[in-house]
């Protein structure tokens, strides 16, 4: 065989191969089609089902004889979307229907599935239950191998405020080294009612930067002024990203005692921390701050001048007479000034 007859038969191979998989991909697409129209048919059918039957009309085993086969897989996911929009009564009625259905052993046996997607749907199946036993079997995957599941683990127990220790939590989930997801916010800030000592505790810990910073996110959001000398203190931490998210806490907590906090943050060596030192300022109504803003009018960064100015003007008569008095010079302090107060009053 030469190389002309060697290259054609080569040719016509991939040329079947192509073929083949095409043919394949096709028939999964038919398939999936099929199994979509096919759920869509069930579920049609059983919305109301299971809606008689929280109303006593229609029969267990009339919901059974659905969850046959991959059948159970639907239930679990068509009564989870229930679960969200029901109060009451009927909530625990839909729970109590999963376990009659056997379909929340199904999810917990699920737990243990070699595969992480089958493990997170597990999950997401329980986590809606509320029962002891189920939440401990879904605190022992905080520590699986997966970072997903290990996430998803620590979401669900959330909605729950079960989740355990803080500190754990970390080390779990190795926040800072691994994890640093923005679903973390959220949980941090489920964990306030429940856990603000320990979110305090957190502030002083050998634990990563992204730790400190959502536990100051989350107490910050906790409207209790008892964590502000805790949070205050982070002004001093060696992370840009720390000190700013202390400002930031300090400007939705909204108490004066911040002032010696905003005033040094106005004289950090980084940008950022001033610019969000005098949006705190202004937010807060720190009045004191306003000989520093003044300052700041003439920072070498474009943004610092920006928030030092707004901060200026939300700080009432006093600050806008300052700003107008800028405004009037020729300076760059006069031309951040003119515009902000050139937008301020058009606005007014």
């Amino acid at each position: 065989m030469n190389f002309l007859q060697l290259l054609w038969v080569v040719s016509v191979a991939l040329a079947a191969v192509s073929i083949v998989i095409m043919l394949a991909l096709t028939v999964r697409r038919v398939t999936l089609m099929r199994q979509r129209r096919h759920d869509t048919k069930i579920r049609a059918e059983l919305t109301p089902l299971i809606l008689r039957y929280l109303d006593g009309d229609v029969a267990l085993d009339v919901l059974r004889e659905y969850t046959r086969g991959q059948g159970s897989e639907l239930m679990g996911e068509l009564v989870a979307d229930l679960l969200y929009s029901v109060r009451g009564g009927d909530r625990e009625n839909l729970i109590e229907l999963l376990r009659r259905l056997g379909i929340i052993e199904l999810h917990l046996s699920a737990l243990q599935h070699r595969t992480a997607t089958k493990r997170a749907a597990a999950i997401f199946g329980l986590s809606l239950v509320d029962d002891p036993p189920v939440l401990d079997r879904i605190r022992d995957l905080l520590g699986d191998p997966d970072p997903d599941v290990r996430l998803l683990a620590a979401q669900a127990l959330s909605k729950h405020r079960a989740i355990g220790p803080v500190r754990v939590l970390v080390d779990k989930l190795q926040i800072g080294t691994v994890e640093n997801s923005r679903v973390l916010r959220t949980i941090f800030r489920n964990l306030t009612r429940k856990h603000t000592d320990e979110l305090v505790e957190l502030l002083d810990d050998d634990v990563p930067a992204a730790a400190k910073i959502l536990a100051i996110d989350a107490l910050g959001r906790s409207g209790n002024f008892a964590v502000i000398d805790a949070i205050s203190a982070m002004i001093a931490h060696d992370s840009e990203d720390v000190r700013v998210m202390t400002l930031r806490a300090l400007a939705e907590l909204e108490h004066p005692k911040a002032l010696p906090t905003v005033m040094r943050g106005l004289d950090d060596e980084h940008a950022a921390v001033r610019a969000t030192a005098a949006t705190c300022a202004g937010r807060i109504g720190l009045t004191d701050t306003i000989p520093l803003l003044l300052k700041r009018l003439d920072d070498n960064s474009w943004w610092v001048r920006l928030r030092s100015a707004e901060a200026l003007y939300k700080l009432g008569e006093t600050g806008i007479k300052r700003l107008r008095d800028s405004a009037s010079m020729s300076s760059e302090a006069a031309r951040v000034a003119g515009l902000v107060l050139a937008e301020k009053e058009s606005l007014a």
